[in-house]
């Protein structure tokens, strides 16, 4: 997440804009249940990612809905994620990890829905291959990744049946110290959409300050303000005068 200290928990809300007047704004907790975006994160000492609590919103008021465990081993490496969905019930998910070497990485993961899913993660030089497959490999889907000299993600290919390419997504940067794309262009044969070009600044700090579709009029502008350790409590998404969106953080700090 590219946070500076030794961070203990990071708690984050988005927010919608409702109304404003003057310089009063209006906010409402803004919820998305398909992709939980407001949630605690917890850390160890050694900065690594123990724990996450997502929040369901019930009756305007947010209320843990699923915790995520993680599990590293003596390498810091992961070895084990665990979902429990609506405080402990018994519907979990659980991934668990297996290495082999320095290039491939298994990932099993059990749930009610798919029961047994494979994910196999290979790296060649500057290419890895991702391929998941149902436990009796009835069925396979391949994704490529490709990575430049400074292991930044330049290029993904979707494939369905290994064959038939169904996403392509690439993405460039400015200059070889920059960590964050510049340009974000996608196309889909499946989904018959694109080409996306998405074009984005960052600040000295690598914290997106634009971004704008080509072809599209306007640009969503964020603005922060930062804690004394230099990471952002709240970020401000605009339209050309126009707020749109706050998300603000509580951080702890060790």
């Amino acid at each position: 997440m590219g946070l500076s200290e030794n961070v203990k928990s990071l708690s984050h809300l988005d927010y919608d804009l409702i109304e404003k007047i003057s310089d009063t704004a209006t906010l409402r907790i803004d919820h998305f249940f398909l992709a939980p975006n407001n949630y605690t994160l917890e850390f160890n000492a050694a900065g690594y990612l123990t724990s996450k609590t997502e929040y369901d919103l019930q009756e305007d008021t947010l209320k843990p809905k699923g915790l995520w465990r993680y599990l590293y081993d003596s390498l810091n490496r992961i070895t084990q994620e665990t979902y429990y969905w609506n405080n402990f019930s018994n519907d979990t998910t659980l991934l668990v990890y297996e290495y082999y070497g320095d290039s491939v990485t298994l990932i099993h993961k059990y749930d009610d829905t798919y029961k047994h899913r494979r994910y196999r993660y290979a790296q060649r030089n500057n290419i890895e291959y991702l391929t998941t497959a149902n436990a009796d490999s009835s069925y396979l889907e391949t994704v490529l990744f490709a990575y430049d000299k400074q292991n930044r993600l330049i290029r993904k290919e979707e494939y369905e049946n290994q064959n038939t390419i169904a996403f392509i997504r690439s993405w460039s940067y400015n200059d070889s110290l920059s960590t964050k794309p510049s340009l974000d262009a996608g196309i889909s044969s499946k989904y018959n959409y694109g080409p996306v070009l998405i074009i984005n600044e960052y600040d000295s700090l690598q914290n997106l300050i634009l971004s704008k579709g080509i072809g599209t009029q306007k640009p969503t502008l964020i603005d922060y303000t930062f804690d004394a350790y230099g990471n952002w409590i709240e970020q401000r998404k605009t339209l050309p005068n126009e707020l749109i969106k706050i998300s603000r953080r509580r951080i702890e700090y060790y």
